[in-house]
């Protein structure tokens, strides 16, 4: 019954600390970079996807 008297204390758009701050910061940086690799490869595929277009000779693709 003590856990619940202290969890209706903590408000509701704060966090529980159950990691270390580093090892949030870590999480977070680690996600960043993510994203990161994730958009950098689509980018990657579609400078591909235009190169093979333009050199093939075929249509790009336009939005109307």
């Amino acid at each position: 019954m003590a856990a619940a008297s202290v969890l209706r204390r903590v408000p509701p758009w704060r966090f529980l600390p159950d990691a270390a701050h580093e090892e949030r910061l870590a999480r977070w940086i680690l996600l960043d970079r993510l994203f990161g690799a994730a958009i950098a490869l689509v980018g990657i595929v579609a400078l591909v996807d235009l190169g093979y277009r333009l050199i093939t000779g075929q249509e790009i693709d336009t939005v109307k």
